[in-house]
C-alpha cells in the first residue's frame, strides 16, 4: 500500500516541475521575439505588439462593454415606457378638461342665445313677462316639474303660464316661494290643457304621460285632426291665453267601442333640456 502512494506523489511532483520549466521557456521565447521585433522595426513592431496584446486581452472588456450597453438600453427602455405612460395620462386629462370646457362654452352660448331672444321680446301675446332661469330638477320627477330662480320677490303668482324662449307652452306655476318657484310641466300626468287645432277647430284636452309625448283626449270620432297638425291653447281655456303653441300631432288612436278619438302629441318645447323660461304676468 505504501509503494503506490509514493509513486503517485513523485509523479505529481515531476509533472509540476515540467510545467514550470515549459512556462519559463515560453515566457523567455515570447520576450526574445518581442525584443527582436522592436530592434528590427521599433515603431511598427510596437504597434504590432500592442495589436497582439489587445487582441488577446480585448474580448473580456468588449463583452463587459456589450453587457453594460445592453443593461443601459433596457433601463432606458423601461424609463421611456414609464414616462410615455405618464405623458399619456396627462394628455388624457388634458383632453377631458378641454372637452368639459367646450361643453360648458356650448351651454353658455345656448343660454346667451335664449337670453337674447327674451331681451328682444317686449311682450308675449299682449302680456308682460318675467324671465327666469331653471335652477333645480329632480331626476325622479324629470318630466313633472322644475324650479326657477324667481318667486314672490319678482311678483310671481300661482297659476301663471310658463313658456320657453320660443314662446311654446311649458307649464304652469304651482308653488311660489321667496326667491324661487315650482313649475308643473305639461308632461306631468296632473297637467291638463284645453287645446284647439287651428286647421280643423277641433278642441281636446292635452294631458301629460310622464314621458316625452303628450296625450290628446276627447276628440270626436269624426274629427279631421291628423298627424302633422298643430295644437294650441284654446279660447275656452280658463288657465292659459289662447293661441300658445303646445305641440304637433304624431299619431291618431281610434277606438271602435268608444265615441271619442285620442291622439299622441309631441310638445314643441324641449321639456327635457330647459334652461331659461318666460313666465307671463296675467294680472
Amino acid at each position: 500500500m505504501d509503494k503506490p502512494l509514493t509513486y503517485t506523489t513523485n509523479n505529481a511532483r515531476f509533472n509540476e516541475q515540467e510545467h514550470t520549466k515549459y512556462s519559463g521557456w515560453l515566457c523567455l521565447i515570447f520576450l526574445v521575439i518581442s525584443l527582436f521585433l522592436i530592434i528590427i522595426s521599433p515603431r511598427q513592431s510596437v504597434e504590432k505588439f500592442k495589436y497582439f496584446v489587445y487582441s488577446v486581452v480585448s474580448p473580456v472588456p468588449s463583452a463587459l462593454t456589450q453587457m453594460y450597453i445592453s443593461i443601459i438600453s433596457v433601463g432606458d427602455g423601461v424609463i421611456d415606457v414609464f414616462f410615455a405612460k405618464q405623458e399619456n395620462r396627462y394628455l388624457h386629462k388634458l383632453v377631458d378638461t378641454y372637452q368639459l370646457r367646450e361643453q360648458q362654452l356650448r351651454e353658455l352660448e345656448r343660454d346667451n342665445a335664449s337670453l337674447r331672444k327674451m331681451l328682444n321680446l317686449s311682450d308675449v301675446n299682449g302680456f308682460s313677462f318675467t324671465a327666469a332661469r331653471v335652477i333645480m330638477r329632480d331626476p325622479q320627477t324629470w318630466f313633472q316639474s322644475i324650479y326657477v330662480d324667481r318667486g314672490k320677490d319678482a311678483g310671481l303668482s300661482v297659476g301663471a303660464p310658463v313658456l320657453d324662449t320660443n314662446k311654446n307652452l311649458v307649464g304652469q306655476v304651482i308653488e311660489v316661494m321667496g326667491k324661487k318657484s315650482r313649475i308643473l310641466l305639461i308632461s306631468d300626468t296632473l297637467s291638463a290643457v284645453v287645446t284647439s287645432c287651428p286647421r280643423t277647430s277641433d278642441d281636446g284636452v292635452i294631458a301629460g304621460a310622464n314621458n316625452h309625448l303628450l296625450y290628446l283626449r276627447y276628440l270626436n270620432t269624426d274629427s279631421q285632426v291628423q298627424p302633422g297638425d298643430t295644437m294650441v291653447t284654446s279660447r275656452s281655456s280658463s288657465s292659459f291665453p289662447p293661441g300658445i303653441p303646445v305641440g304637433e300631432v304624431v299619431r291618431i288612436e281610434r277606438k271602435e267601442k268608444n265615441s271619442l278619438t285620442n291622439a299622441f302629441v309631441r310638445p314643441y318645447a324641449k321639456l327635457s333640456s330647459l334652461h331659461n323660461v318666460i313666465i307671463l304676468n296675467l294680472r
